[in-house]
């Protein structure tokens, strides 16, 4: 965007003006270029639409709000996400006095509000609109009709992406009490099955075993199946079945033939890095006694020793699929967390929670800026049963205590192994460079 984006349409001659003469006096201000006259017509264009309607019907009147709306997406796009915030907000009034507060015709507004909390960073705001979404939809359609499940599916997946398995695993068990399909039914089934994983619950395929065993007689999509074995068999590779894990494998490639040759892919799911050390020890933090006016001292309970921030990295997440916003928020089993509200999550394909990153990072490289400059490459070899052998560090700009974190987290991670014709084979040489943006990083809504 150029900078003249950031004037109202009103001071185009002025800026154009003070362009030329600055080309004459020899100063450093530039003409305007065609994409910037065609922003501001655009947006001339819009406000005087806008104008108009309003003298003519009132400021609330229906006809307002596309014009609005596109006036709001004109401003995101220039990045001036104030204005474009504002605009939103009128919308959303707009759509309130004629329809009702919980008209599902304010939900384009709602999720672009949720994209400008998340490029702001301001992760709290956008939990908040992302759960009036689904609000808004249950008022409208209801909540125990079927069509109610794309609801839930959006839902579910932003919790999935912001660090909430138990909020994900609490609404998808709602959502199979709905008069569902056997296919909808085994699309639930996987998507519990990956909160699972990414609430750090890898190693009991029961639940995912009983979806496939009470509806794998039914008229379900041959992509559903071949997808449900494959899911299936990841769990598997995790829970250590690897026997039986290469059976589904076969499964989904008797069914699907591209999952016959499958290269080898990371699982995403929580892990921790030192379960051992963290039973054997007994942590405390300080509370305040609202009624006695004093500290003291409260054991931890074994969440808040793990994410704890005045210590090393004691967990991760896995993130093969490239899916998640980079940041975790208070999920349900965090009760005993409340006062925490949000984790801001550092790396790719490993997130760590920043603090705990922070606390083996020398202060010259605790900054984002600095810490995203850092990268590390690493080799491995991924054996027939998903193991990771051979770790080494390649080429590395980190100090050394972030490779030997990353080495010690590769060895706690399984991969799909690389399967060629239906069989498991080693794959050597494996690479991946591991980088620590601690931006948000997912895809716009």
């Amino acid at each position: 965007m150029s900078a003249i984006r950031g004037f109202s349409s009103s001071f185009l001659l002025v800026f154009l003006l003070v362009s030329l003469l600055g080309s004459v006096l020899g100063g450093p201000a530039r003409a305007a270029t065609p994409d910037d006259i065609a922003w501001l017509d655009r947006l001339k264009e819009l406000e005087d639409q806008v104008e108009y309607i309003e003298r003519r019907d009132g400021p609330f009147a229906s006809s307002l709000y596309d014009p609005v709306m596109a006036l709001a997406q004109l401003r995101l796009e220039d990045e001036d996400f104030e204005a474009a915030r504002d605009l939103l907000h009128r919308a959303q009034n707009i759509t309130h006095r004629n329809e009702g507060v919980y008209t599902p015709s304010q939900l384009e507004a709602v999720r672009m509000l949720t994209e400008i909390a998340l490029a702001e960073e301001d992760f709290d705001e956008a939990n908040t609109q992302q759960k009036f979404v689904f609000f808004t939809q249950q008022r409208h359609i209801g909540v125990d009709d079927p069509a109610s499940l794309p609801a839930f599916l959006e839902l579910t997946d932003w919790y999935l992406k912001s660090g909430q398995p138990q909020r994900a695993r609490r609404l998808l068990k709602d959502a199979v009490e709905l008069e569902l399909s056997a296919e909808q039914q085994l699309q639930l089934a996987m998507l519990n099955e990956k909160a699972r994983r990414l609430q750090g619950l890898c190693c009991s395929t029961r639940k995912l075993e009983n979806a496939i065993e009470a509806h794998i007689g039914e008229s379900v999509s041959a992509d559903t199946l071949a997808d449900v074995y494959l899911t299936y068999a990841d769990s598997l590779i995790l829970a250590r079945k690897e026997d039986h894990a290469m059976a589904f494998y076969r499964k989904a490639a008797e069914i699907n033939p591209l999952y016959a040759q499958l290269s080898v892919q990371p699982i995403s799911s929580k892990r921790v890095i030192r379960p051992a050390q963290q039973a054997q020890t007994q942590a405390f933090r300080l509370t305040n006694d609202p009624y006695y006016r004093r500290t003291q001292m409260q054991r931890m309970t074994p969440i808040e020793q793990l994410e704890d921030d005045y210590q090393p990295p004691q967990w991760f997440i896995l993130d093969g699929e490239s899916e998640h916003y980079g940041f975790k928020a208070s999920d349900l089993h965090e009760t005993s967390l409340e006062d925490r509200r949000t984790q801001v999550l550092v790396g790719d394909p490993l997130k760590f929670g920043e603090d705990q990153l922070n606390f083996i990072l020398p202060l010259s490289l605790q900054a984002p800026e600095a810490r995203a400059n850092l990268s590390v490459e690493l080799a491995f070899t991924v054996t027939e049963t998903g193991d990771l052998d051979d770790i080494e560090v390649v080429e590395s700009n980190a100090p050394i205590k972030i490779e030997r974190l990353l080495v010690a987290s590769l060895k706690k991670v399984y991969f799909r192994p690389m399967i060629i014709d239906g069989e498991a084979r080693r794959r050597d040489n494996v690479r991946i460079i591991q980088t620590f943006n601690s931006q948000y990083t997912g895809d716009a809504l």
